[in-house]
């Protein structure tokens, strides 16, 4: 079998970087788009002295709950039992391979499980090499727990109207999670490349500008500017600029028929190696660039309480983001 020197050492710093040793099982799922990578992370899993198994999905196959692949790797899961369990696939694709995805989380729930979606392969090299900001990661979870209660201000300048602001509260109750994305334990679900910290905010009220730049999932990026505005979390009115209608028309579109009309996350991103031009068309790697944050809508069921359909996200490159308790202030993104 030949591998490519640089799959091989991308695949090496992924089985180092989550942990890999001798007799770990391994489960290795992946879209047959990343089959290179994927033989290059069970042969480097093995010669680490791993127990490998792995599933390959051919490209244009539809995964649902009837499909042969679900049951096949569910039974592979039975079988295998695996400590960690690995899953890539294309980001258009990722949609149709959800029910991998939950079925795989519900058969082992007690696994590591490593997902690394919607990667470019020309890319693939630059972003898992490179490693997240780990001291700003580590410091800003601890500020959000020192925070527990607070209140947040999340502000972005409007170009007539000043400084528009929502204002909620960090969660009290540790029932919800403030996540380190780069943080491995047992149980846990990491995203490669890492590089955020999240959690749902809890009582979203007041507006928002979305400037220029804005990526929303992968519809597009705003050209001039979309003002919302949100009450008890909910999104209840956005002002789109005349050459924003489009996209705000699909962005609202696609919130109701998912149910996420609310705001379930709040995410800062903190990856040097990863840029928004280079990220575009992959919501998965543009909420990590350093720098920004993200309001993230729908489903937030392994870390919140929001249950839907699907979720999608908003990445601000501009704004700042400032939690405060007790009188003290702490701003955890100042940009633009």
């Amino acid at each position: 079998m030949v591998i490519r020197k640089s799959y091989s050492q991308v695949a090496e710093k992924v089985l180092d970087h989550v942990g890999i040793k001798k007799k770990h099982k391994v489960l290795i799922i992946g879209d047959s788009y990343y089959s290179s990578f994927l033989r290059a992370l069970s042969h480097e899993a093995e010669r680490k002295g791993a127990s490998v198994a792995s599933y390959v999905v051919p490209r244009s196959a539809v995964v649902d709950e009837s499909s042969p692949h679900l049951s096949n790797i569910l039974s592979l899961i039975r079988e295998h039992k695996p400590d960690y369990v690995f899953f890539t696939f294309k980001i258009k694709n990722w949609p149709g391979r959800m029910p991998i995805y939950d079925e795989t989380l519900k058969a082992n729930p007690d696994r590591v499980f490593v997902t690394m979606p919607g990667l470019p392969r020309k890319s693939i090299h630059k972003h898992l090499l490179v490693e997240p900001n780990k001291k700003a990661l580590s410091e800003h979870k601890i500020i959000l727990e020192s925070k527990r209660g607070g209140l947040i201000e999340i502000s972005t300048r409007h170009p007539t109207r000043g400084y528009l602001i929502l204002h909620g509260r960090v969660p009290a109750d540790k029932n919800f999670k403030i996540v380190n994305d780069s943080e491995i334990k047992k149980g846990s679900t990491v995203n490669l490349p890492s590089g955020e910290v999240f959690f749902q905010p809890l009582d979203i009220t007041g507006e928002i500008f979305l400037p220029r730049g804005t990526h929303i999932s992968d519809m597009g990026v705003v050209k001039r500017g979309i003002t919302m505005r949100f009450t008890g979390g909910k999104l209840i009115n956005v002002e789109p600029s005349i050459r924003d209608r489009r996209l705000a028309s699909r962005l609202l579109a696609e919130l109701d028929r998912i149910g996420g009309r609310r705001v379930c996350e709040l995410g800062i991103g903190h990856h040097p190696g990863i840029s928004l031009k280079e990220a575009k068309g992959s919501p998965l790697l543009i909420e990590k660039v350093e720098g920004t944050f993200h309001l993230g809508f729908g489903d937030s069921s392994e870390w919140g309480n929001i249950k839907a359909k699907g979720h999608l996200d908003i990445v601000i490159p501009k704004g700042e983001v400032r939690v405060r308790k007790l009188g003290t202030i702490k701003v955890l993104v100042n940009a633009g």
